[in-house]
């Protein structure tokens, strides 16, 4: 059983490609996409939330004022090269007395403090080198987001490449990461135009405080 400390690393350096244009900034019910993530990261338990920009980066830290004081805003220059580049960049800004890092994605503003919250408690009693949540909702489980990533995996992940963040990682060590079981449908992702309509329709999205 662990009490250490946890941080949260937010990804919100993507170009919203499918998208077309930078969705970490469209709004909402009238706030900016990438300010879901953050608030719930600075409401949960963790001691530090990272947000790892990319493109748009200025605009993107701008967009973050008045987060908190525990939000601090990193930029990944090397943003295009894929996820895992974003997530190595906020790992390494960690707190250096943070046992682990709950990442986040920018465009999932249905995770909310409750679920990071779940996660580390979770993974508190139990150990392991991860802890994922897996929502439980109508159609079946559905493994996604928070995933805490113990310190011990850092080392593995620093060597990753490519836009699949630390989904190799977690798959060669199937047998140390924790499932959180979460009653409810999983978060959607925010991709496209669509996507974003039916996050404004969804209940359970997060609303700001």
């Amino acid at each position: 059983m662990s009490s250490g400390r946890v941080s949260v690393v937010v990804l919100a350096a993507g170009g919203g490609r499918r998208m077309g244009r930078t969705k970490q900034l469209l709004e909402l019910r009238g706030k900016p996409l990438v300010r879901y993530a953050v608030e719930s990261g600075a409401d949960s338990c963790a001691s530090e939330v990272i947000v790892v920009t990319g493109h748009d980066g200025a605009a993107v830290a701008a967009a973050l004022q008045g987060a908190g004081d525990r939000v601090r805003v990193v930029h990944n220059p090397d943003f295009e090269r894929g996820q895992a580049a974003s997530l190595q960049v906020g790992l390494a800004e960690v707190d250096a007395g943070s046992e682990a890092a709950v990442v986040l994605l920018a465009d999932q503003p249905g995770v909310g403090a409750a679920e990071i919250d779940r996660v580390v408690a979770v993974w508190r009693e139990r150990g392991g080198l991860a802890a994922r949540a897996v929502y439980v909702g109508e159609g079946g489980a559905v493994s996604s987001h928070p995933v805490l990533l113990s310190r011990s995996l850092w080392p593995e992940i620093g060597r990753l490449a490519g836009d699949h963040g630390a989904r190799s990682v977690l798959q060669r060590h199937a047998a140390d990461v924790t499932a959180v079981e979460i009653d409810r449908a999983p978060p959607p992702d925010v991709d496209t135009p669509e996507d974003l309509a039916r996050a404004e329709r969804v209940s359970g999205t997060r609303r700001g405080r």
